[in-house]
Formats: structure tokens, sequence, C-alpha cells
């Protein structure tokens, strides 16, 4: 009668490692080691290129931007008003006072002339008394005005015509001290002008 015989595997045993198994993983994980040795040795030789690029690019130095040297077209106005001004001669002590007695003459002539017409005083002292900031009246050049308009040929009188003159002058003086700006006589120029292109257009 033929037997079957089951085979059956016997627990496995574990192994114990030969010196060859032994060996030969030694050399695998040696060999892993100096893979990756090499790999590092690769890996790190660019940043020793950026280091010396590094200080390369501190060795040079920056280029200077050469500007245009600015043309007289191109100055503000300050440069040009100081280099008109540098082509003047500037003025002496004595030319600044000859210059300033000069405009003070003027002006209290012009008030003088404009105070000596019969026919505008009154309308200039109207323009100029209310504006001044401190109020003052002329008595004597009033006065003088209305001895002239008694008579039709008062204002032909030589006697009012002198007292009317030294009245204004009186005037011109007090007015000057007190219009240093300029403010009114520039007014009174102004209406001047305004009623002498009225008297020639006929109106």
């Amino acid at each position: 009668m033929a037997t079957t015989h089951s085979t059956s595997r016997r627990p496995g045993t574990p192994r114990r490692p030969t010196s060859s198994t032994a060996h030969a993983r030694h050399r695998t994980t040696g060999q892993r080691q100096t893979r990756t040795g090499g790999r590092a040795s690769v890996a790190a030789t660019p940043g020793a290129d950026e280091k010396l690029v590094d200080e390369k690019l501190e060795d040079v130095t920056p280029v200077k931007v050469v500007r245009a040297i600015r043309t007289p077209d191109s100055d503000d106005h300050l440069a040009a008003y100081f280099r008109q001004l540098a082509e003047h001669e500037l003025l002496t002590p004595e030319d600044e006072r000859e210059l300033s007695q000069g405009i003070e003459d003027t002006e209290i002539m012009t008030w003088e002339r404009a105070l000596a017409r019969p026919e505008v005083v009154r309308a200039l002292l109207a323009l100029v008394e209310p504006n001044l900031e401190q109020p003052i009246k002329f008595p004597r050049l009033q006065k003088v005005l209305d001895e002239m308009a008694k008579t039709k040929r008062g204002r032909k009188d030589e006697k009012l015509v002198k007292k009317l003159v030294a009245a204004a002058k009186e005037a011109a003086v007090q007015l000057r001290a007190l219009d240093l700006d300029r403010v009114h006589i520039d007014a009174v120029v102004r209406e001047l002008y305004r009623a002498r292109e009225a008297s020639l257009a006929g109106l």
C-alpha cells in the first residue's frame, strides 16, 4: 500500500550571518557612504564658486555718473537775477541818500501840483482823507478854496493862487509823511490820468 507523505516544512531557523555575508554588507555600506560623500563634495563646490563671485563683485568699484554742467539757460530766475545784479555797480551811501531824497522830492512835487489845481483839490481830498491811517484835515487849503469859490474870477486871482500854492506845499509835505507806501499817491495819479483821458474824449 502506497503511503503518501505530506511534505511539511520545518519552521525556519534564523540564519546566522556568516563572515562572507557580513563582509558583503560592510562593503555595500562603505560604497554607499563613499557615494554619498562624493555627492556631498560635488554639491559643496558651487558654494565656493559663489564666494568667489561675491568677492569679485565686492572688488568692482562703482562707476561714477558724470552729470552735464548746467548752462546759463538752465539756471533758475534767482541765479539769473544775481548774475545781472553783478553786472551793475553798487550804490554808495551818498548815492542812496541822493536817490531817496530825489524820490521824496518827486512825490512832494506831485502832491503840490495836484493840490494847486482848484478844480481838482476837493475831489482829491475826498479820495484821500477817509483812507488815511491818521485822519487829517487841511483847513488852510479849504479856506483858500472857499475864497476862490466866492467870485467867478477867484480862480484867476493872483493873490488867491499864491495862497493856494503855499497851502498845497504844506499839505503835500504832510501827505508825503502819511503815505510812505505810495498807496494814495498812486491812486491819485490814476484818477488824474482818467480825468485827463475823459477831458480829451469830450466827456
